[in-house]
């Protein structure tokens, strides 16, 4: 905040609004999820060990993180679960998690 500005956490999905859980809409390009390898379809399930149930969850989770902190989450791809480690970038005024 020295700057002026508060930088919060990015991880650069969009999460399917229809769903309960916290499923991958969009993959938004040149973001900390698209550099893990993260896809549309994917299903958060975790992140550090913690659960995530839903997309609130998510971005409660990514809320408590910083620019540049590296997380590991949890995902299911296909009926496999999968774990990635992923390096948090800064938000972009105005968009979500």
């Amino acid at each position: 905040i020295s700057s002026g500005k508060a930088t919060h956490a990015y991880l650069g999905v969009q999460i399917d609004a229809s769903s309960s859980t916290a499923k991958i809409a969009q993959i938004q390009s040149g973001t900390a999820a698209a550099a893990a390898g993260l896809k549309a379809g994917d299903v958060i399930t975790g992140i550090n060990g913690n659960a995530i149930a839903s997309g609130d969850d998510l971005s409660a989770a990514i809320n408590s993180y910083k620019p540049g902190d590296k997380i590991q989450v949890t995902y299911q791809r296909g009926g496999s679960e999968h774990t990635t480690t992923v390096t948090l970038g800064t938000r972009p005024n105005g968009s979500p998690s």
